[in-house]
């Protein structure tokens, strides 16, 4: 039992309190013990609502640092350099790997077509009659195959045979027909093929039906 005076805990049957002599009674010494338990209980509810703090801090700290993180990794991801924006350093020259790239990306980007081109005919008739046809110097040396068809007022003046020929260093080849021509052409037909027969570009060229030459 505790004195309600000085707090000295004494025996349950003691009536007067050992240390200052005050007259003890149950309702002091039960409001002593219930005030020191809610202290005790104080303490402990300050000491979780702590613990709980330092918690969600800590916490709280694990996900943004996670969050930073996660960023940061997406930025550096999105600032590497595509493939499209990488330029390759060029290679040593007047090598064989070397001249096969030149020739691959000759091609893409410049197709296989007639860039321009000329008319020939002999005089007097009968006469062959010659094209010459430019396709440009990036297709020298590659085999090509063409078809002519030379007409006079909507009458066909040849049989149209397809010729394989080789493109120059300059980028030009030329075909003559195969037999002489009684009447001068006013209009040729003329269908270009690459290496493996495949139609890669056509024209249609209205000419002048007189001998001598003349382009377009």
């Amino acid at each position: 039992m505790y004195c309600k005076k000085c707090g000295f805990e004494n025996d349950d049957s003691s009536k007067f309190c050992k240390n200052c002599g005050e007259a003890l009674n149950i309702h002091s010494s039960f409001k002593k013990y219930n005030s020191t338990t809610q202290k005790d209980n104080s303490n402990d509810s300050s000491k979780n609502i702590l613990i709980i703090c330092l918690t969600l801090i800590i916490i709280s700290l694990l996900i943004a640092g996670a969050v930073l993180y996660t960023s940061n990794n997406n930025a550096d991801q999105n600032n590497v350099p595509s493939s499209n924006d990488v330029k390759s350093s060029p290679a040593p020259e007047n090598t064989d790997n070397n001249e096969a790239k030149n020739t691959e990306v000759t091609s893409a980007q410049y197709p296989l077509k007639i860039v321009s081109g000329s008319f020939r005919t002999d005089s007097p008739l009968p006469s062959k009659t010659y094209i010459t046809v430019y396709v440009g110097s990036e297709h020298a040396g590659e085999n090509v195959k063409i078809r002519v068809f030379y007409s006079n007022g909507g009458t066909r003046l040849n049989a149209g045979n397809i010729v394989p020929k080789t493109v120059d260093s300059s980028g030009y080849f030329t075909m003559r027909t195969a037999n002489e021509l009684n009447t001068y052409p006013d209009h040729a037909s003329i269908t270009l093929y690459d290496g493996n027969g495949n139609i890669v570009d056509t024209q249609e060229v209205n000419m002048n039906p007189i001998g001598g030459t003349q382009t377009f």
